[in-house]
């Protein structure tokens, strides 16, 4: 393969992966607000959970293509034998974007059913959202430059979760 294509075949990666992830994201919401609107589903699982939830395993399902990956012909594989991802894998990978969200839906509501002091939850709840939004600001924003501007297109999830991207070819 050339360079030119290589080249190519590296923006035509990282365009799908950012169309991928905007229909992927839109997928776990709309599945996140049907399971909201359930009876009694929930008062067990809030949108919020279930849109992690969602998250977290979308590259498994499918056989590493989710929703958007299959729609736009990339799939999630594993890097040691180029085959189907695990569900751990698929969290794995995943947890690097959504762990603050995780942190604050899921870890400080548990929080409050302990802590009965309404100024050290909120202290707690500060702390929180503060480093989440730093968390956000270094690990979620250059995950975004690795993946998407940067012609190496391995985050750390993939590192982490010993994952690529490849494109299919149908």
């Amino acid at each position: 393969m050339e360079d030119s294509e290589l080249t190519t075949d590296i923006k035509s990666l990282k365009s799908k992966r950012l169309v991928a992830l905007i229909i992927d994201l839109m997928v776990c919401f709309f599945v996140s607000l049907i399971v909201s609107i359930i009876p009694f589903i929930n008062r067990v699982f809030s949108w919020p959970v279930v849109f992690l939830g969602c998250f977290l395993v979308k590259d498994a399902l499918f056989a590493g293509k989710g929703i958007g990956k299959n729609f736009l012909g990339i799939q999630v594989v594993d890097s040691g034998n180029a085959g189907i991802i695990s569900y751990k894998q698929s969290i794995i990978r995943n947890l690097v974007l959504v762990f603050p969200l995780l942190i604050y839906d899921v870890l400080v509501p548990i929080l409050t059913l302990f802590i009965k002091n309404a100024v050290t939850m909120n202290i707690i709840t500060t702390i929180v959202v503060y480093a989440g939004a730093l968390y956000f600001a270094v690990v979620v924003l250059s995950e975004s430059y690795k993946a998407f501007i940067l012609n190496n297109t391995v985050r750390l999830g993939d590192k982490m979760a010993k994952t690529d991207i490849v494109i299919i070819n149908n």
